[in-house]
């Protein structure tokens, strides 16, 4: 690996074809049912899935990774078992520096949120379409020469590992977690004592899908690299708070505790049960139907993460020259950088949520963002049928005037 060479990343995407990037059939669990992985695995079991993508495309080399984790706008990180001090990890942008000094194994680079800057993995989170996107977090490319690992810890969220380039090791422990279990004084939560239960060595091709909460360690066998499949872990006090904040956001400014008529108490410092009952009707004011909660997480779900700078188009265009460039056979995308999920509550009464923005949808309009929520790319085939309505070729415009879509030959 010669990494970071030139400081330069360059996207795959023009050296892969239109075909390449096809949909193709669900292969993913083998002969599982996603009902069946829903109901037996989903978050309660590790399963192995031998030969699960044998096909997929390494999208990016050792060294273009590198090449990423130098940008300014990407997460990386460097961990180095043997480093300065044991399990040191540094954040990036890295400099060149960075990695030459680093020795020939016992080291791993991982950069998070990759389907962001590489366009291409729309088509890997495609064939995990079964779960719902909006709990879809990102997915992370890790590159690790041999004996490269993170060491043995765990996590609280559900991801799904492909083995895309060499092998790996993989070791696990599904025993019930010890919080205390961890090496004091070091940048990252490693597990001071890790059994393994189960050990397995993944080929490219190979899968493994851990719920939360299970013990695993990872250690490459040669150089290596592989895709994590992240799903988000929400907290009960994260959705708590995030929707009391909302709420809280639309209460007149100057509303107060109604303290008229209050009887004289026993002891003045008694909280007694009429003062409780007035704070009670307050908070029992708060909306708790379905369809509040429903708009309020729709907007919290899509929310862009910390404080990233959205992307836009040089230029904008019109109804005409959108169904224009359609027809003339180019390909609308989704931005990697922005997510997309709708709510509909009733026949006519749904919403589109991009970017913790809340988009109204009138009857027309509801097929046209069911399709953009479950698939990334559109083309005048795709869309025909949709596009007879003014309302949707409006709507899709405006889309594509706030950065949200962008044609095949666009940067993303």
């Amino acid at each position: 690996m010669a990494p970071c060479s030139g400081f330069e990343y360059h996207s795959p995407i023009a050296t892969l074809s239109d075909e390449t990037l096809m949909p193709t059939p669900r292969t993913l669990l083998g002969g599982l049912r996603p009902e069946e992985f829903l109901k037996d695995y989903w978050q309660k079991k590790p399963l192995l899935l031998r030969g699960a993508l044998p096909d997929f495309p390494s999208l990016i080399a050792a060294d273009e990774l590198a090449g990423l984790a130098c940008e300014d706008d990407v997460e990386s990180r460097l961990v180095q078992e043997r480093g300065a001090r044991p399990w040191q990890l540094k954040r990036g942008p890295f400099v060149e520096e960075d990695f030459l000094s680093l020795p020939p194994t016992h080291w791993t680079l991982l950069v998070q949120e990759a389907n962001k800057h590489l366009p291409e993995l729309a088509e890997l989170i495609g064939y995990f379409d079964f779960i719902p996107s909006c709990l879809f977090d990102d997915v992370m490319i890790s590159y690790a020469p041999d004996q490269g690992t993170v060491g043995p810890h765990y996590d609280y969220y559900d991801v799904f590992l492909l083995q895309v380039e060499g092998q790996k090791r993989w070791r696990i422990n599904t025993q019930p977690i010890v919080e205390d279990n961890y090496i004091p004084g070091i940048d990252l939560r490693i597990m001071k004592t890790f059994e393994a239960e189960h050990d397995w060595v993944l080929e490219p091709g190979d899968m493994l899908y851990l719920p939360p909460g299970v013990a695993h360690y990872g250690i490459a066998l040669g150089e290596s690299i592989t895709y994590s499949v992240g799903y988000r872990a929400l907290s009960h006090a994260e959705l708590l708070s995030s929707y009391l904040e909302d709420q809280i956001g639309k209460l007149p400014a100057h509303r107060y505790l109604d303290a008229a008529g209050l009887k004289q108490p026993r002891h003045s410092g008694e909280i007694d049960a009429d003062i409780i009952a007035r704070v009670t009707r307050i908070i029992r004011t708060l909306p708790m139907d379905e369809t509040a909660i429903a708009r309020w997480f729709g907007r919290y779900i899509t929310e862009p993460k910390g404080c990233q700078e959205l992307l836009s188009h040089d230029h904008t265009l019109t109804a005409k020259q959108l169904l224009k460039q359609l027809k003339q056979g180019a390909t609308l995308h989704r931005s990697e950088y922005s997510r997309f999920n709708f709510v509909h509550v009733a026949s006519t009464e749904a919403w589109l949520y991009i970017d913790g923005e809340e988009y109204p949808l009138t009857a027309p309009q509801i097929e046209l963002a069911a399709l953009l929520c479950d698939q990334h790319r559109f083309d005048w085939q795709a869309l025909e049928a949709l596009l007879a309505e003014a309302a949707c070729v409006d709507f899709l415009c405006a889309l594509y005037n706030q950065g949200k879509l962008y044609f095949s030959d666009e940067d993303a």
